[in-house]
């Protein structure tokens, strides 16, 4: 709060003279609140001034309030295929109440996403087996963060199949 000192013990009387918010007035401190919105975001000077019903100058006191949205959050975790399988991958992430249309993009690794859902996709094949990295970033108009997740793309391990026992057999004959 906007602490005013008056050294003779006068009683303070506090006016906001500019910025959003409102003040209010206990001992001698002034609380000043305010609860923006999305259409709030940016900088504002608030001025407040103090004085006392026996001296009439006035003291000013002037704070700035930086009102900014939060930096989307994106949780990426590992995708496990076989090759031959298809990597589809929606994103998940947190992003603050301000609208925005959020924008990803695909900053390296193989695959696909898309732009406005987040959608990763990648079709895989037997040169892709083994682990790679990959990293996206979403923009929200106003901020960004980015996540990078290994696609582990598994090799089929070897298998056999064998026929019926077979029963009669003539020794010599194959």
């Amino acid at each position: 709060g906007v602490l005013g000192l008056d050294i003779d013990g006068d009683t303070l009387s506090f006016t906001q003279i500019s910025g959003p918010g409102t003040i209010t007035v206990a001992e001698n401190t002034a609380r000043w609140k305010w609860f923006p919105e999305c259409a709030d975001l940016g900088t504002y000077e608030v001025c407040v001034t103090v004085s006392d019903a026996v001296h009439p100058e006035a003291d000013t006191c002037c704070f700035l309030v930086t009102i900014f949205e939060n930096a989307p959050v994106i949780h990426c975790s590992t995708q496990v295929v076989h090759y031959g399988e298809t990597v589809v991958y929606d994103i998940a992430f947190e992003d603050d109440a301000c609208p925005s249309v959020p924008t990803w993009s695909l900053v390296s690794g193989p695959g696909s996403i898309d732009t406005i859902t987040g959608r990763y996709t990648l079709s895989t094949a037997c040169p892709d087996v083994g682990t790679t990295p990959v990293t996206v970033s979403l923009f929200d108009g106003n901020r960004a963060d980015t996540c990078t997740f290994d696609v582990v793309v598994e090799n089929e391990p070897p298998f056999v199949e064998c026929p019926d026992d077979i029963y009669g057999l003539k020794v010599g004959v194959t």
